[in-house]
């Protein structure tokens, strides 16, 4: 007699099912997993590869280009002069992977006379970011062949290239006859006299520098806002007497301002003469004095000279034109 199988019950059945089910789908995921793993060794061990091999991203320094960060004052005999200067401190190409030639080149750059401040923020693998800031001149010196530029902080930049070299030398203003037309200085600086261009006073520079702020922050505003009126133009600063090293009894600045006829007006700045001279005088007394001389003589085409430190006797002391200027 033939047995018949038994036949096996719907609860185990299914559950030899899903086991075989498990089974078949186990294996393609662990052959993917396996493919996956392979790839990414792969790729891993050549990308290290293409990094040794290729060579490391450079920067150039005489690539630099201050796009967008151009201030209005730098006209192009300024960028010329600044790119020209630049030119010879920049060094060679260097890796952005050397943070020593990095640090080297900031070094360079922050000694370099025109950089009021310089940063650098690395972009790796193939950028840097420069910050950048330029300092601005607020004055020129000159011997008649060389011009030489001054900053806000009274440093001393590099020489600008030959095309802006100037044929004048501006101590004529303070020993030629009043009746000498005045030639201001190019880019709209003021000149500054008695600085020796060969071997500048840096304390002297410093403190022209800070007369020519004073002006334009303090002075000029105050007499315009006083008499509605253009105020002279402030076109040299004589500071051979800075300190009162020279002579205590004279006045330690003078400036020459541009009338309306353009011709210099000398103006006695600074300390106090005599016993008191190094008491200094506080700027709003001499600016009301400047407004007091120009009502009386509008834009001061008749005055040669003026002295603003004596309050009581400046009058007394105002040399016109026609009168000899000592």
């Amino acid at each position: 007699m033939t047995r018949r199988p038994r036949k096996e019950s719907s609860g185990r059945r299914a559950k030899n099912d899903r086991a075989a089910n498990a089974r078949r789908v186990r294996w393609p995921g662990f052959v993917l997993g396996a493919v996956l793993l392979v790839g990414v060794l792969l790729a891993g061990s050549g990308a290290i590869r293409w990094a040794r091999e290729r060579p490391a991203y450079t920067f150039d320094p005489l690539r630099l280009a201050l796009l967008g960060k151009n201030p209005a004052w730098l006209e192009p005999p300024l960028a010329r002069a600044f790119y020209a200067g630049y030119g010879q401190i920049a060094g060679e190409p260097f890796s952005l992977l050397d943070r020593r030639a990095l640090e080297a080149y900031l070094e360079r750059v922050r000694a370099f006379p025109w950089i009021e401040h310089a940063d650098a923020r690395l972009g790796l693998p193939d950028r840097v970011r420069l910050d950048l800031t330029l300092r601005r001149p607020v004055a020129a010196v000159s011997d008649g062949s060389v011009l030489r530029l001054i900053g806000r902080d009274g440093v001393v930049l590099d020489l600008l290239p030959p095309d802006a070299s100037v044929s004048i030398d501006p101590m004529a203003f303070l020993e030629s006859a009043s009746d000498q037309a005045v030639v201001p200085a190019p880019f709209g600086l003021t000149w500054l006299v008695g600085l020796a261009p060969l071997g500048i006073d840096r304390d002297a520079a410093r403190a022209g520098a800070a007369l020519v702020r004073e002006w334009s922050e303090q002075v000029d505003p105050a007499v315009r806002r006083v008499l509605g009126a253009v105020t002279p133009p402030l076109v040299a600063i004589d500071v051979s007497n800075h300190g009162l090293r020279r002579a205590t009894e004279s006045a330690e600045y003078r400036l020459v301002l541009r009338d309306a006829k353009d011709r210099p007006v000398l103006v006695s700045w600074g300390h106090a003469p005599g016993g008191v001279y190094r008491l200094r005088i506080p700027l709003e007394q001499k600016i009301a004095i400047l407004v007091a001389c120009m009502r009386e003589h509008p834009g001061l085409a008749d005055v040669a000279a003026l002295d603003v430190r004596f309050p009581d006797s400046w009058r007394e002391r105002v040399q016109l034109a026609t009168s000899e200027v000592r």
